[in-house]
């Protein structure tokens, strides 16, 4: 009766175990879905004068776009593109200018995007 209960309690824990991997990969994906990013534009503030905000909205699992605020006003789309996650980071790939360009962002914690590399601006995003 004591090897029964036992190895019954063996397969009760492996099978508990082996589901959680890939649920928590897909909320991690999914988490980004209809969000907006939002972070202060310095440079365009030095030339365009007022308070300018670049915000990035995931609108898909795997699409997103880029748009300047001025004073709160829309001003204008920045570029479109498409994206993927993986664990932390976040790959991102569109056209601007004509040419292919791809950056990345990485979770700091549930409310803040680093950029990675970091640029002379935009380098840190707040979730709206």
């Amino acid at each position: 009766m004591k090897k029964i209960l036992f190895i019954l309690s063996i397969v009760v824990v492996f099978a508990s175990c082996s589901k959680d991997g890939p649920i928590l990969k897909e909320v991690e994906k999914n988490v980004l879905v209809n969000t907006k990013w939002q972070t202060e534009d310095v440079s365009a503030n030095a030339l365009l004068g007022g308070v300018n905000i670049q915000v990035i909205e995931f609108k898909t699992e795997t699409s997103f776009e880029v748009n300047r605020y001025r004073n709160s006003a829309f001003r204008e789309n920045l570029y479109k593109g498409t994206y993927t996650v993986k664990d932390k980071k976040i790959n991102m790939k569109y056209q601007y200018e004509g040419k292919d360009r791809e950056w990345n962002l990485e979770f700091v914690n549930a409310d803040e995007l680093q950029r990675t590399p970091t640029a002379l601006t935009f380098n840190t995003y707040t979730k709206q």
